[in-house]
């Protein structure tokens, strides 16, 4: 099995169990995608990056299902406070489990919690930007940002990251017009290339080349693929 299908598996069973019940908004198991669950993954990938760096293990799954269910929402044009509640809520419940974790140092723990305060006020007006928006580059912002705070406790606007989302959200967003639409628009098709390409060439930049990155963007190829046949190739 890959790791996106464990990673899948790991976000799925934390979904479905009973205790966890109270963190949900979305059933998972009926209502997400294998395309869906790669926001989660994506958001696992670079909190792992950060805690492999910093030589502590810990899971995200209580923040990866809020922002699938917000991914979800936000393509269905759904998206309600709600959705946005149970976000800050698993996040809190995140940070929550990692001071209970006796593997995380305490330097990371104390950065965490002294600078909790510094990530909600740095995701609001991005995540107030996504709600009035469906802005999907602030969106992959909240799950960098998110992410970085997580494994580093460091919460500081990162143009970097902004510039990541970006290229993430132009991805996505050719793919979810794909799907919404099915049709091989060479214009379209030409746009997920810039896009990707882009974000191979930043991340190749900044050294945080990944196998799973790559697996989630060869995932994301096989989509592209199906309507644009050998143009990949």
């Amino acid at each position: 099995m890959n790791k996106i299908e464990l990673y899948k598996d790991g976000i799925l069973s934390f979904n479905i169990k009973t205790e966890y019940k109270k963190y949900n908004t979305i059933d998972l198991k009926k209502n997400a995608s294998n395309y869906d669950y790669i926001i989660g993954i994506l958001f696992l990938t670079e909190m792992n990056r950060y805690c492999k760096e910093n030589k502590f293990i810990i899971h995200g799954y209580y923040i990866s299902q809020s922002l699938i269910n917000i991914f979800i929402k936000m393509c269905n044009l759904s998206l309600t406070t709600t959705d946005i509640t149970n976000l800050y809520y698993n996040l809190s419940s995140n940070v929550n489990y990692i001071n209970d974790r006796t593997n995380v140092p305490t330097i990371i723990k104390d950065k965490i919690n002294n600078n909790f305060y510094q990530l909600i006020f740095e995701i609001t007006p991005y995540i107030e930007n996504v709600c009035n928006n469906n802005c999907f580059n602030d969106f992959f912002y909240v799950l960098l940002i998110i992410a970085k705070y997580l494994g580093t406790g460091e919460t500081k606007n990162d143009p970097n990251l902004y510039k990541l989302s970006e290229y993430y959200a132009g991805i996505f967003n050719v793919c979810i017009a794909i799907k919404k639409s099915p049709k091989t628009d060479q214009l379209l098709f030409e746009e997920y290339i810039t896009y990707k390409n882009k974000l191979k060439y930043s991340i190749g930049y900044m050294k945080i080349n990944s196998e799973r990155i790559d697996e989630i963007l060869n995932y994301l190829d096989e989509i592209v693929k199906f309507y644009f046949e050998s143009k990949l190739q």
